[in-house]
């Protein structure tokens, strides 16, 4: 009686550390996770949800194997105790009667194990993108190889002995795989979110160590071995690993919460931001608008003044050159402030433009035309994937592309590298322009879309080029961040709506 209340405790906490992994991933929320893993985590609940179904549908057969055999109805057992295991085993039964509950239990483990592969693969594919096209590849070959073996053996599940046998191959070929894969798929996605939360990170790295150790006792152990110098059972050494995974993906949910208080806080500095730059647009135009009156009358006096100069003055004349110089001076000057109220002007002005679906791929072509020579002295990478149309107004992309590209030039020293990318995230076109510049410094980042705000050496910005592309880039719905360290070089990143999201 003491050996049948411990396999019942013990298939019923094996059962529930698996079916409890289910409701903490099911329970979370994810919807507006950016994380790549979020996408694929509900098929490490199916695995965890029809896994605790498959142990206690074995709790259920034990219990009547034990039932049948104190009615010595042996026709129907389907289970009896082993005194050197220290666990119930299938045992041989009338002709008929035990197919049906063992194929229910080789399909239910099989599925299981079938989402837990899917969910390691994508994953792995996530974190390594050689890995996509073998992702089919793998599921296809160790079904054959299962195929095959079971075709080899000539088991058909007619016999307590061969559906032994099935169970032990699908454990091999479908458990070990799965449970390797997923662990491997694990620890290489942790190095992905330490930037988020490094405990976040490290309880991933660790459930993905557990769920290797669990796919080895399971698909590398057969069920019923008991480990002797230390007399425990296999199937405890399953349920105890079952609830560390538990423990390390209970810790590393909390990554989910992280990223979401982020991007609040995100959403409000942006709306503060937003509500500033509206302000500040609305001033700058006034200003604009009072700066080109003036500027006007001196442009037109300076033409005055060229002309008297060249009728009173002789060209040999040494006082007609130095004031031609001070002329050409004031022009020079004149002509950087008209350049600074244009910009105020194009970033306050809100014109009614129509937006038309485009390629994102051709504007950044379009955009790299229009400084073809400028680039000649670089060398220019295209990673530029194929994208989906997008709404937007072509010539203000354009203007944002050219805009970027004149800043990486400037920081990039002649012969550097500037690398052009765009790729698709699910419904988001993310878009990437990477140089290999000295950085900027982690006490300017905050500062880099403030109007006037420029690391450039004096004379040579106005600190108006990106105040305008966040402008342009928050008219079509999209993000900028950017990613850069001083000798390091920088990474601007932009990501827009596709289709007719924008």
């Amino acid at each position: 009686m003491s050996a049948t209340i411990n396999v019942f405790m013990l298939y019923l906490f094996y059962g529930l550390a698996f079916f409890t992994i289910g409701v903490a991933i099911t329970s979370k929320q994810k919807r507006y996770s950016k994380l790549k893993i979020a996408r694929h985590l509900w098929l490490l609940a199916a695995f965890a949800f029809i896994h605790g179904l498959h142990e206690w549908f074995e709790l259920y057969l034990i219990l009547q194997s034990q039932e049948n055999i104190s009615q010595q109805h042996a026709y129907l057992t389907w289970f009896q105790y082993s005194p050197q295991a220290q666990v119930c085993i299938p045992v041989e039964m009338t002709a008929g009667t035990y197919a049906y509950p063992n194929l229910v239990r080789i399909g239910i483990i099989l599925l299981s194990y079938g989402f837990l592969l899917a969910f390691g693969l994508a994953i792995l594919s996530s974190t390594r993108q050689v890995l996509r096209s073998i992702s089919v590849i793998i599921p296809l070959l160790l079904f054959i190889g299962f195929a095959v073996t079971i075709q080899v053996a000539d088991a058909s599940c007619q016999s307590a002995e061969e559906c032994r046998f099935i169970l032990s191959r699908v454990r091999n070929f479908f458990g070990l795989p799965a449970g390797l894969i997923s662990g491997i798929a694990l620890i290489l996605y942790s190095q992905q979110v330490v930037s988020i939360s490094e405990k976040g990170a490290r309880s991933l790295y660790w459930c993905g160590v557990s769920l290797i150790v669990y796919g080895v006792l399971t698909g590398a152990v057969p069920s019923g071995v008991t480990f002797t110098p230390l007399g425990i059972d296999v199937e405890l050494l399953r349920a105890i690993s079952g609830f560390v995974i538990l423990h390390f993906l209970m810790q590393a949910m909390h990554i989910f919460d992280i990223e979401y208080h982020r991007m609040l806080e995100s959403t409000l500095n942006k709306l503060a931001h937003s509500s500033k730059l509206a302000s500040i647009g609305r001033m700058a135009a006034g200003v604009a608008h009072q700066i080109n009156t003036p500027l006007t009358n001196i442009s037109l006096g300076l033409d005055m003044l060229k002309k008297q100069a060249r009728i009173t003055m002789a060209p040999d004349d040494p006082q007609y050159s130095k004031c031609m110089n001070r002329i050409e001076a004031i022009e020079r000057n004149l002509q950087k402030a008209a350049m600074v109220a244009r910009e105020l002007l194009l970033f306050s002005r809100q014109k009614e433009t129509d937006f038309l679906p485009l390629n994102l791929n051709q504007v950044i072509m379009g955009a790299c035309r229009q400084v073809e020579q400028q680039l000649k002295g670089y060398t220019v990478r295209y990673q530029l994937q194929k994208v989906p149309p997008m709404l937007g107004i072509p010539w203000k992309l354009e203007e944002i592309y050219v805009n970027l590209l004149n800043n990486a030039m400037d920081a990039t020293p002649p012969g550097g590298t500037i690398t052009l990318v765009t790729e698709l995230d699910g419904k988001t076109i993310r878009s990437r322009i990477i140089d290999t510049g000295a950085g900027i410094a982690s006490e300017h980042k905050a500062m880099l879309f403030d109007p006037f705000f420029t690391t450039k050496p004096e004379g040579k910005g106005t600190g108006l080029g990106l105040f305008i592309c966040y402008g342009i880039i928050q008219m079509h719905n999209g993000n900028i961040a950017i990613e850069s360290s001083l000798g390091k070089g920088t990474t601007v990143i932009m990501e827009f709506p596709a289709g007719d999201n924008c």
